[in-house]
């Protein structure tokens, strides 16, 4: 299970510089941004002081109960994904999985979680606040799939 942490979302319509907005807070380069739509899953970035270098992986989520009984979503690290470690590997993955995905008719929204491990933050002066809160590259608000009659037979 990945430890619980508030997630703070980046939001704002497409190509509007979520991700080079993040690349700036957090003085790197992995996230992918172009013109256009160009992220296309959900990457959260997580301050981590105990790791040398940056890593990058799959989640997945699976729901479960709380002690109260309400149904939660609970992340997990995916153990068939090969983790990528150090900055160029985790550009290369960003651009793979952003091709792939853009080249999919259809994608499946619980299938596009990933984190990405950063032990720096330069220009963020409480980290205290990044060990409680995790910032979240998402894809642009603007951005949508039709749902068409096959997907809404296969529901039922």
């Amino acid at each position: 299970m990945i430890e619980k942490r508030y997630i703070v979302p980046i939001a704002a319509m497409v190509s509007a510089g979520k991700s080079k907005l993040l690349n700036v807070i957090y003085d790197i380069d992995f996230l992918e941004c172009k013109a256009g739509i160009g992220t296309k899953f959900v990457n959260i970035l997580r301050y981590n002081l105990t790791i040398s270098q940056p890593k990058f992986y799959h989640l997945v989520v699976k729901q479960e109960k709380d002690t109260k009984g309400n149904i939660i979503n609970v992340f997990y690290k995916d153990p068939n994904y090969e983790e990528k470690i150090g900055e160029i590997p985790i550009i290369e993955e960003n651009k793979n999985i952003n091709d792939f995905l853009a080249a999919s008719p259809k994608i499946d929204n619980n299938n596009i979680f990933y984190m990405t491990e950063i032990n720096k933050a330069e220009f963020i002066k409480d980290k205290e606040y990044l060990l409680t809160h995790d910032l979240c590259d998402i894809p642009g608000q603007s951005e949508y799939q039709t749902i068409t009659n096959e997907d809404n037979i296969n529901k039922q």
